[in-house]
């Protein structure tokens, strides 16, 4: 998957760009919406939990790449508050919802990455909140 890697790729032609002593408006832009993406991922959690004090005593399953502190993804769905996902790997993308309703407090996903289909994710009573996907979806209960 060449995914991951595009936002390295867009901060390495800005940088190359400018030492030739051009000004890479286009690759800025691009590299200004990528972060403010990261950061409406921690908006979307904070909001969900009213505020951030509302994220006192929370406890999320990260699913990333590069990190590894359980060790497999349901393993770390065992008692969290909600899944937060932040990578594209195959390994993340078709995961038993079954398992993770029994595993997680609240069937609850915040992902970063749009890996799963929101409609789908409805219908099993699910709440997905989804990055560049527009509103996102409540469990329809």
């Amino acid at each position: 998957m060449a995914a991951p890697a595009f936002p390295k790729d867009v901060q390495a032609l800005v940088r190359t760009a400018q030492q030739a002593g051009y000004m890479p408006e286009l690759l800025q832009a691009v590299e200004a919406v990528n972060q403010f993406q990261k950061q409406r991922l921690h908006g979307l959690i904070s909001s969900h939990f009213g505020g951030p004090k509302g994220l006192a005593g929370r406890r999320f399953a990260l699913w990333t790449d590069g990190a590894s502190v359980a060790a497999t993804k349901e393993e770390a769905t065992d008692g969290a508050d909600a899944l937060v996902i932040c990578t594209e790997w195959k390994r993340f993308m078709a995961p038993n919802f079954d398992q993770m309703a029994a595993a997680l407090r609240h069937k609850l996903i915040f992902d970063g990455r749009n890996l799963n289909d929101p409609e789908r994710l409805a219908e099993l009573g699910w709440t997905y909140y989804a990055i560049g996907r527009g509103a996102s979806v409540q469990a329809l209960v």
